[in-house]
């Protein structure tokens, strides 16, 4: 009974530190603790001897040296229960099960540390220089669309922490996500093989942004062309997430470029339609905030027309969308406990993502699920298909078609996803590339 009550309270806690107003709870919390005064008074009330506990006081975490002869460094901005966190999972799983040691930098410059069990050795690196996510502005003090330099959002520190923890466990391979932080394949050793993992072009890219109704105050890197190109040349490989991102970075880069998708598991459920006359109709996202305007214009789209359907939205994203009052046909759940559960609850899922850019995991995961899925063509770049309902153009078309679908076409639907899903998977194999790139550098 008392672990019951304590996994509950712990579950409660962790859902509303996801909410909007947890996170901004736990940012003020963070300030207030972190502050030069209160500090102090910390270190005295509690009389702690500074000298003789330096390590809680130092930049960097102590490095460890790694009794294994098979090592592998992944480099990333951040990780989360979302769909980067669940590719950068099972790359490291697959380099796991291989034999490697993993160790894990997390370099950003968030309160909060990252962890996971199946990391060996884990490296919270914060930025010093207070650049890391700024943008650049011209004279007027104007948002430059695509000002980014290359190296904006690193600093000598971690370039420093790099170089030391590379001679200390001499990497076989390391994978750095991000052209922005390409800078620290300088600083490996030598014999490492250095991959960058692109997830998306970066060049331009809130230009693209802005074209799909994105504001500024929602911009992230975005850089020129040659800058993402001299970038990504300081690799030996660039991995990119889908046939047409690869197609660009081998006309621009001097890295050999390989396409590799995320990689996820079956998980087919066994699909019926619900007995409820509304069609339950799913959305489980992050707050990116592209997947806040792709869900507002479905929405929208749905309210001007006549239907039956029960949108229920789910994951962080729910923390961003409560600043808005919505009709009733939209339902917020908040963070998503089971995955299963949710695709279990729903007759069909939605995307309707007009931005086209790297590679849609929420598609592939509901995919992997064998539940019937509605998406825009450009939330299904690189997941080949042949159905017109992964192919429509706005968030308009996917709620039209929506309105007239009837429950008995959803079965079909059903096992078109799993074909789908296992054509995608014979496709690409995060293993075979790893132990071609090993056997190419042998």
């Amino acid at each position: 009974m008392k672990n019951a009550i304590l996994n509950y309270i712990k579950k409660s806690i962790i859902r509303f530190a996801r909410t909007k107003h947890g996170r901004q709870l736990w940012k003020l919390f963070v300030s207030l603790v972190n502050g030069y005064h209160l500090r102090r008074l910390l270190v005295k009330a509690l009389a702690i001897d500074v000298q003789t506990h330096s390590d809680a006081f130092t930049v960097f975490p102590k490095i460890r040296t790694s009794l294994s002869d098979k090592n592998a460094l992944i480099i990333m901005p951040f990780y989360g229960n979302d769909a980067v966190g669940k590719n950068i999972d099972t790359k490291i799983n697959t380099l796991k099960s291989m034999g490697f040691t993993i160790h894990v930098i997390v370099y950003n410059d968030s309160p909060w540390d990252s962890c996971n069990p199946t990391w060996d050795y884990t490296y919270n690196i914060k930025c010093k220089n207070g650049k890391f996510g700024t943008l650049r502005y011209d004279v007027n003090q104007q948002i430059i669309n695509d000002g980014n330099r290359l190296d904006d959002w690193i600093d000598d520190e971690v370039c420093q922490f790099v170089a030391s923890l590379s001679a200390t466990n001499n990497f076989d391979v390391a994978i750095i996500n991000y052209v922005f932080l390409s800078k620290l394949c300088l600083y490996l050793n030598k014999s490492a093989i250095s991959i960058i993992d692109t997830h998306d072009v970066f060049a331009k890219r809130n230009t693209r942004m802005t074209k799909i109704g994105i504001k500024q105050d929602k911009f992230y890197f975005s850089t020129s062309k040659d800058d993402e190109s001299r970038g990504l040349s300081r690799a030996d490989y660039v991995f990119a997430i889908q046939e047409a991102e690869g197609a660009y970075f081998s006309e621009c880069v001097t890295s050999k470029v390989i396409v590799q998708p995320p990689i996820l598991d079956k998980n087919f459920i066994d699909f019926s339609p619900k007995m409820n006359k509304r069609t339950v109709i799913g959305f489980l996202a992050s707050g990116h905030y592209p997947n806040v305007v792709a869900i507002e214009k479905f929405i929208d789209s749905l309210a001007k027309i006549n239907h039956n359907v029960r949108l229920v939205v789910a994951g962080t994203i729910c923390g961003v969308l409560s600043e808005r009052k919505y009709p009733g046909f939209v339902h917020t759940l908040g963070f998503c406990d089971s995955l299963e559960g949710f695709y279990s609850s729903c007759d069909l899922v939605i995307n309707p993502d007009e931005l086209l850019s790297g590679m849609k995991v929420k598609c592939l995961e509901a995919l992997s699920y064998g539940i019937p899925l509605v998406a825009t063509k450009a939330a299904m770049e690189g997941i080949l298909s042949s159905e017109s309902y992964h192919k429509f153009e706005t968030a308009e078309e996917c709620a039209e078609f929506i309105s007239t679908l009837k429950k008995d076409e959803l079965y079909e639907m059903a096992e078109k996803s799993k074909d789908t899903f296992m054509e995608f998977n014979k496709r690409y194999n995060f293993g075979k590339t790893i132990l071609q790139v090993l056997k190419d550098n042998e």
